[in-house]
């Protein structure tokens, strides 16, 4: 049975108006225009979940992709079934500043992954993160041009990243924080949000289930092969999924031996529990 999936994604550009990444927004349908969140956590897990579905590579072309986090996602393990290279991960400005997430983004720098702070406000409590994040992303709409460039005087000196300015909606605007020092711009003077769709042909929760069981007591990675090739919905979805995490390597993943061996068992019970959602 096919389920659309939805995504929209903005461009994030540089100076000279080049494509330098995108931000991936949750959609609840292709006739949206905003996001309506009522689950800041459901809705991270399904970006990242319909990232995968529709393919990093067909969707990203190569660049980064932005993506809002809330404190719930961020501590999930979801977020380490993206491939490090391809993602930047957004910590909301609803995020309390805690030992705990601290210690969560510390764990997952060393795994590879970079970081933002989104919608950025000169606030002491944030102080502590700024040395562990690779941009820092300011509105620039809903806060006066000299605020923004207070903000950005103010933490220059414990900040050796990136500004990227959002909601720019005029030349003039674009034109302020280029002279401002911002290197990257996301706004509607650039490109509005693009929906996004695919069919995804779905797997059936109780053989996700079964196999998740498999998974947990598994000694012999043939007891999951042969009822991964029994069911076509989920053969396809894990060899998209291994080799948009192997983009790079020499040999492409075609087998289900090889896109277990690849994922490994632990990442591969993540990434079934995400087909649940």
């Amino acid at each position: 049975m096919g389920k659309e999936t939805f995504l929209a994604r903005q461009p994030i550009v540089d100076a000279e108006h080049r494509l330098f990444a995108y931000e991936l927004l949750f959609r609840q349908s292709m006739a949206s225009v905003s996001a309506q969140i009522t689950n800041q956590l459901q809705a991270g897990v399904e970006v990242i979940g319909n990232t995968l579905c529709l393919g990093p590579g067909w969707l990203l072309h190569g660049r980064l992709a932005f993506i809002n986090l809330d404190e719930a996602t961020l501590m999930s393990d979801f977020v380490c079934l993206l491939p490090p290279r391809h993602v930047v991960y957004e910590i909301l400005e609803t995020v309390p500043v805690t030992p705990v997430l601290i210690a969560r983004i510390q764990e997952l720098r060393q795994l590879g992954y970079r970081f933002a702070l989104d919608d950025f406000v000169c606030l002491d409590e944030y102080r502590p993160l700024l040395p562990m994040v690779d941009f820092v992303k300011l509105d620039v709409l809903e806060q006066p041009p000299e605020k923004t460039v207070e903000i950005i005087a103010h933490i220059r000196l414990n900040f050796t990243g990136q500004f990227i300015a959002e909601k720019v909606e005029t030349r003039e605007m674009f034109d302020l924080c280029r002279n401002s020092g911002i290197q990257y711009f996301q706004g509607y003077y650039f490109a509005r949000p693009e929906n996004l769709a695919n069919k995804s042909i779905q797997p059936g929760q109780l053989a996700v289930l079964e196999l998740m069981n498999k998974v947990r007591v598994c000694e012999d990675l043939g007891e999951i092969e042969e009822p991964l090739r029994r069911n076509a919905a989920l053969t396809l979805r894990l060899l998209r999924y291994a080799n948009s995490a192997a983009t790079g390597l020499q040999q492409q993943v075609h087998t289900v031996r090889q896109a277990l061996t690849q994922v490994g068992l632990q990442t591969l019970y993540r990434w079934l529990a995400l087909l649940l959602i």
